[in-house]
């Protein structure tokens, strides 16, 4: 992942790592800080996705965008891309998002600024 995000125009002082537990501080200990974000990966199932499906149905459909939100919330419409989804929402929100405009001209940069209408910087 983080060769591909450096490639698309994110600063190389970002990483991704991989955690091997969220709940014993040893093995916590090996992850670098401070840490953006964490991504997590876990098998689907098809009563999870009947769970997800029933647990969504009452709630309003997002409709925020803009620079005036205070983050960039992408709804996955393509089946098993939640990890490219999950990465877009790391480096496009919180202190991931001003390490992209380190790189205007990389594809993330490019994406931010002309589609999501965002500035970049402190």
């Amino acid at each position: 992942m983080t060769s591909l995000v450096h490639k698309l125009g994110l600063s190389p002082t970002l990483a991704f790592h991989d955690v091997w537990s969220i709940d014993d501080p040893e093995m916590l200990s090996f992850v670098p800080r401070p840490a953006n974000a964490l991504l997590l990966v876990f098998p689907v199932s098809k009563s999870y996705e009947t769970f997800r499906m029933q647990e969504d149905a009452d709630k309003e459909v997002y409709e925020g965008k803009g620079a005036d939100e205070p983050v960039i919330w992408y709804k996955q419409t393509i089946r098993n891309a939640c990890g490219l989804i999950g990465i877009l929402h790391a480096v496009s929100n919180g202190s991931s998002r001003n390490l992209v405009g380190m790189l205007p001209y990389g594809l993330l940069g490019i994406y931010l600024l002309n589609f999501c209408r965002i500035g970049f910087g402190p």
